[in-house]
């Protein structure tokens, strides 16, 4: 529910959201006499309106590939990633799976050797899964 709000206050044009921080600040100065116990509160709120997208529960940030096989490489004991490279043997789960109708997605949550998540085309999400069946058949794969 807090993300479909964040996601909605940051549709929300900046410069209405400043009026009504605006707003909040003037009542917080009006009502002083009461307010000095919710100020905190306040604050956080006026802080959330202006920049929404720095409260996030869950990060966001993907890297999104048109081709993520062109990044998937086995490279002699280590699978490649990109830039980034894990040893096969420390490899045990990979997340994969669909992200929303249009994009999937491939995570490596209990590695930290690769720290990025891939968002990639929903058609690609087959050849990911035969890509690590054939190559680390070891791997869980969560789907």
């Amino acid at each position: 529910m807090f993300e479909s709000i964040r996601r909605w206050t940051a549709n929300v044009p900046l410069g209405y959201r400043a009026a009504l921080i605006t707003v909040i600040i003037t009542a917080v100065f009006y009502f002083w006499e009461s307010w000095p116990y919710y100020l905190g509160a306040a604050i956080m709120l006026c802080s959330f309106l202006y920049a929404p997208e720095k409260f996030l529960l869950v990060s966001d940030e993907h890297n999104e590939v048109k081709n993520i096989m062109s990044l998937l490489a086995v490279r002699g004991e280590n699978l490649q990633v990109g830039l980034e490279q894990v040893p096969a043997c420390k490899l045990k789960r990979v997340a994969l799976g669909e992200y929303n109708k249009h994009y999937g997605i491939l995570q490596f949550p209990f590695n930290y050797h690769i720290s990025h998540s891939h968002i990639f085309p929903i058609q690609q999400v087959d050849s990911v899964r035969e890509f690590f069946k054939t190559n680390y058949p070891h791997v869980d794969l969560i789907i």
